[in-house]
């Protein structure tokens, strides 16, 4: 049965809006995060950016000389901040700032579903022999519902690059998040739910 810490439900609904602010991506970081602000802001939602991981002893978390572990270190900044909220919603971009994630989303993630994944929009334009094809999951934006079975998720997401021999190669490589996924997923059809 799908739980969350006894300490969050007793609260009133609480969801955070989540952004991982690479150096790579200056200009749209900004415009996104102020976007993102305001749209937390007006519907009651905890807004966090984080520019680079907590953690930067550990090499599957930080390496100075590839911007990449950096880049896609979503998966753990989930989970960090997850335990705190019942619902974290990462890598979004608002563009309608009336519709609300309690009317718009809340309804995907009921009984047993526990995240939802959408595809970003530039992988709809890969040439037909890419290893990636439209409509698979994408990691383009993660909403996630706080419960064991998310952490388990997230867990293994984060560390698959460095423990299954199928995502080794994505330790350094372009997209890493997004390819785990995906690759898990065909792997372990039971794993996502």
């Amino acid at each position: 049965m799908k739980t969350v810490p006894p300490g969050v439900t007793q609260s009133k609904l609480r969801i955070a809006i989540l952004m991982l602010n690479s150096p790579n991506i200056p200009n749209y970081a900004h415009f996104a995060t102020v976007n993102n602000y305001m749209y937390a802001a007006k519907h009651g939602y905890d807004f966090i950016v984080e520019r680079q991981p907590q953690n930067v002893e550990e090499s599957w978390s930080w390496d100075p000389h590839n911007e990449y572990v950096l880049v896609w270190y979503k998966p753990e900044l989930i989970k960090r901040h997850l335990k705190n909220y019942h619902y974290v919603d990462s890598d979004a971009y608002f563009v309608n700032g009336d519709l609300n994630i309690e009317d718009a989303l809340l309804k995907w993630t009921e009984n047993d579903k526990c995240m939802i994944f959408q595809e970003d929009v530039w992988r709809s334009d890969f040439p037909p022999d890419a290893k990636v094809k439209s409509g698979q999951i994408c990691a383009g934006l993660v909403f996630i519902k706080n419960c064991p079975e998310s952490f388990r998720i997230l867990d293994t997401w984060t560390h698959a690059p460095h423990i299954d021999p199928d995502c080794v190669k994505y330790k350094y490589e372009h997209a890493r998040e997004q390819d785990t996924i995906i690759i898990l997923k065909n792997k372990y059809p039971d794993w996502l739910l």
